[in-house]
């Protein structure tokens, strides 16, 4: 069990990067969008990131990010599953190394069949949302790379 979490936080290091525009806190890229692949919003989400609090070591964000996954419902028409992640971030290092750690919560709400009103029915849930991931960025450049791992 451990060899096969080890490989797999290896794999979705590799795996989950998503590329987004730098947030040099010595410039004015005070907000960020970006494309992320896999990562919270599943198969890709559109984000938002806000730089808070700028400090000699760590910096803080608010971010917030949604992704539609499962287009299709069951009874194939168009009601898809969407999911709204909403974290806070530090992000350690002034180089072009960090370490962010973030702490949120996913808004989901996704369509099931309601075997009481045999039809269907949407159900919504919280979930608590941990990450940690790699950051490197050019303290004068545009361009961010981050490999994050997530746990729901």
């Amino acid at each position: 069990m451990t060899k096969t979490f080890i490989v797999f936080t290896y794999l979705m290091t590799i795996i989950w990067p998503s590329v987004t525009y730098a947030q040099d806190s010595g410039s004015t890229y005070k907000h960020t969008i970006s494309l992320e692949a896999l990562g919270l919003g599943r198969y890709g989400s559109l984000g938002y990131e806000r730089l808070i609090y700028t400090g000699k070591k760590v910096d803080y964000y608010a971010k917030a990010g949604f992704s539609m996954i499962r287009f299709i419902n069951y009874e194939n028409k168009f009601k898809p599953d969407i999911l709204i992640p909403l974290m806070g971030e530090a992000v350690f290092g002034q180089k072009n190394h960090h370490l962010e750690l973030s702490l949120g919560q996913v808004f989901a709400t996704y369509n099931t069949f309601s075997v009481a009103d045999g039809g269907p029915d949407r159900e919504k849930v919280f979930s608590l949302a941990v990450g940690t991931a790699y950051r490197y960025e050019k303290p004068n450049g545009r361009w961010q790379y981050r490999a994050a791992l997530y746990h729901m």
